[in-house]
């Protein structure tokens, strides 16, 4: 079955979709968007709160990259599809990259979807959840597309990134707790989120999203 999928997705290859992909699964691509939400960080909080946050962006992104990279791709030793002798000639491949040796679990979906769960918890608004996970799952089919991960590899690595994402989030609530914003009563305003994130600031990283998918696709 995961065999399957893995065929039935990269099996269908069109050159514009190679290019988009390719895009997708880097990273200078996605700088815009990047960008947008480092300014909404730093926009809404104060610098110190604005570096904390990030040092604990960080964290998350190394705890859920050595655990998915250095801790358990070793240990499984499962062979990517690209390195898979089974698959040779049924994978296609795009710009000759075929990835490291070892595809169990994914490290782009683990470290994506950490720094998603990680972005929502803190902003607390829908729009800002469903940008960072459309980002994360289009990462995600991305390796997929690219022949250089199972689905399954996908999913475990989704559920490893969620996991930690939780977890600092928590960690950071914790440490953080005094020089979070509080959303009192008397701060209390339909502009803003439970979190104390201004709403409309939604509106540029929305923009940033968009301009940058529309620069991938040429």
């Amino acid at each position: 079955m995961d065999e399957y999928f893995l065929l039935l997705i990269n099996g269908y290859h069109t050159t514009w979709l190679n290019d988009f992909m390719w895009n997708v699964t880097g990273i200078l691509p996605w700088m815009l968007f990047y960008v947008s939400i480092l300014w909404l960080v730093f926009k809404n909080n104060k610098v110190e709160v604005a570096l904390s946050i990030l040092a604990f962006v960080a964290l998350t992104v190394l705890i859920a990259d050595q655990a998915s990279a250095t801790l358990l791709k070793p240990l499984v030793g499962r062979l990517r599809p690209t390195h898979e002798p089974s698959l040779a000639g049924q994978i296609q491949i795009v710009n000759g990259y075929l990835g490291g040796l070892y595809s169990f679990p994914s490290s782009h979906a683990a470290n994506t979807f950490a720094v998603a769960t990680f972005l929502s918890l803190l902003v607390h608004h829908w729009r800002m959840t469903m940008l960072c996970f459309l980002w994360a799952v289009m990462c995600c089919y991305s390796r997929v597309y690219m022949g250089v991960h199972y689905p399954s590899d996908i999913l475990c690595g989704a559920v490893l990134g969620a996991l930690t994402g939780f977890l600092t989030y928590y960690i950071y609530r914790v440490t953080a707790k005094k020089h979070m914003k509080k959303y009192t009563h008397s701060y209390y305003s339909t502009s803003y989120t439970s979190s104390g994130f201004l709403m409309s600031d939604m509106d540029f990283v929305s923009v940033a999203f968009l301009l940058t998918l529309i620069g991938m696709s040429f």
